[in-house]
C-alpha cells in the first residue's frame, strides 16, 4: 500500500510541475506552438501522467508486478494506465479542495 501512496505524489508532483508550475512555462508555450499533439499532452492533466506512469515504470522496475504477475509489456501499460487514472484523480480532489 506504501508503494501505491509513493508512487501517486511521485507521478503527482512530476505531472503537475510540467502541465502546470510556472518553471516550464516557456518549453510549455514553445512545444504548443510548434506541435498540435505534444502540445495537447503537454497540456494535459490526464495524458502527460500516462508518460510519466511509462518512464518511472521503466526507471522504478514497475508497481502493477509488485501486485500481480504480469509480462513486461503488460505492466508498463497497466503502470501507465494506474498512473494516469490515479493522477487525474488526485488532481481533480486538489482542484475541488481548492475551491
Amino acid at each position: 500500500m506504501m508503494n501505491l501512496i509513493m508512487w501517486l505524489f511521485i507521478s503527482y508532483g512530476i505531472s503537475n510541475i510540467v502541465v502546470y508550475g510556472s518553471i516550464f512555462t516557456k518549453p510549455r508555450d514553445w512545444i504548443t506552438k510548434r506541435s498540435d499533439w505534444w502540445g495537447k499532452l503537454i497540456n494535459c492533466m490526464m495524458c502527460f501522467p500516462f508518460y510519466v506512469g511509462v518512464f518511472m515504470s521503466l526507471v522504478l522496475g514497475g508497481l502493477t508486478n509488485k501486485f500481480f504477475p504480469c509480462p513486461w509489456f503488460m505492466c508498463l501499460f497497466f503502470d501507465a494506465v494506474l498512473t494516469s487514472g490515479l493522477v487525474y484523480s488526485f488532481n481533480v480532489l486538489v482542484e475541488k479542495l481548492e475551491k
